[in-house]
């Protein structure tokens, strides 16, 4: 299944952007956490409606930069804050690409416009210390060129590979519609406790690389969180920013675990 984004939104993040400057091999789960009697905490889904506050993390998208964030959600009402967002939000009334099937984070649109990926942040003391893990999901974004006053869509499917042991991130996000890239990587990005960011980025069409924005990117994310079964962060997320002078590729991504 495939979502429109809501063109208005990033569409705006992405044009106004355009003239500024540049931003492995499949694998199952093999990890293990720092502790060994379980978490440390209950991880509430974002949808439990239990009287309780969960902590947030996640990462905003305002044009080609992008930064995490933190916050708290109050679960029985559904409120939540980021920090520097001056207003509670309801986290019903907030959703904009439409992400299918997962429990710990969303996208929201937040009042000043930004695009954010938020959910209920793992606790670092759970991040796990060795191994490795699969994770695939969905991302949405767009790319816009300099001159041409259509937007693409790029309603794609994404496959993450996690090394808890070597502290790094490589993520690939592939999909049609485009007849300019069908195929976006990113390598080495640098997990932070319970964040990543970083990484070095390139674009592909028909399997040949043409980089349309260089190799430069702006990426922030964070794990969401727990799987007791496979004892890894249940879910990622994040933001990616990308441009040069005349083209801009941007986006939001949400990815699940993988046995």
């Amino acid at each position: 299944m495939t979502y429109k984004i809501k063109a208005s939104v990033l569409s705006a993040c992405i044009l106004a952007a355009c003239g500024g400057g540049g931003g492995g091999d499949d694998a199952g789960t093999s990890a293990s956490n720092n502790g060994s009697n379980g978490p440390s905490q209950t991880y509430l889904r974002l949808d439990d409606t239990t009287v309780a506050t969960s902590s947030l993390g996640g990462a905003i998208l305002n044009g080609v930069t992008a930064r995490n964030t933190t916050g708290t959600i109050t679960h029985d009402t559904q409120q939540f804050q980021l920090s520097g967002e001056s207003t509670e939000r309801n986290l019903d009334d907030t959703s904009l690409f439409g992400f299918s099937d997962f429990e710990y984070a969303t996208d929201v649109e937040l009042s000043s416009g930004q695009i954010a990926i938020i959910g209920v942040a793992i606790a670092t003391a759970d991040m796990p210390t060795s191994g490795m893990a699969a994770y695939s999901g969905e991302f949405r974004g767009q790319l816009a060129q300099t001159g041409s006053p259509a937007v693409t869509d790029l309603n794609w499917n994404a496959d993450i590979q996690a090394g808890f042991a070597t502290g790094d991130l490589d993520m690939t996000f592939a999909g049609d519609g485009s007849t300019i890239i069908d195929e976006i990587r990113i390598e080495n990005a640098t997990i932070s406790g319970n964040t990543f960011s970083g990484g070095s980025m390139s674009t592909s069409l028909s399997g040949d690389e043409n980089n349309v924005t260089g190799t430069g990117v702006d990426l922030n994310g964070t794990f969401f969180g727990y799987d007791e079964v496979l004892t890894i962060p249940a879910e990622l997320g994040g933001v990616i920013a990308s441009s040069d002078s005349d083209t801009t590729i941007s986006g939001a991504f949400i990815a699940g675990s993988q046995p």
